[in-house]
């Protein structure tokens, strides 16, 4: 991985954490203050190969949303996964590790 790999991962990384500790989103206009704080380098958009953050998280459309609020106020947050079901309907973040290794023996 080379250092340009290293830092745009860690810069993704970041804004997961971010926006997973900010529930209701966080605005663009805030997001590179709290980046600045969590990462060890500064931030380069262009060295990462995005012209704007915007760019960014557009490219993490997998785990990030972008919603206007508001008259042109772009707010980022994280979408939420969709927790995984098994065929008996119970959901797997449930129960210990020795009833998901039973359960799933026994379906």
């Amino acid at each position: 991985m080379t250092a340009t790999e290293s830092k745009l991962l860690a810069v993704r990384t970041a804004l997961i954490e971010i926006l997973t500790e900010n529930k209701q989103g966080m605005s663009l206009a805030q997001l590179p203050l709290y980046l600045r704080r969590k990462l060890s380098f500064s931030l380069d958009l262009n060295e990462l190969g995005f012209p704007k953050l915007k760019d960014l998280i557009l490219s993490m459309n997998d785990r990030v949303k972008l919603e206007l609020r508001g008259h042109n106020h772009p707010f980022a947050y994280l979408i939420r996964p969709i927790p995984r079901v098994v065929k008996s309907g119970h959901n797997m973040s449930e129960g210990s590790k020795e009833e998901k290794m039973t359960h799933n023996c026994n379906v």
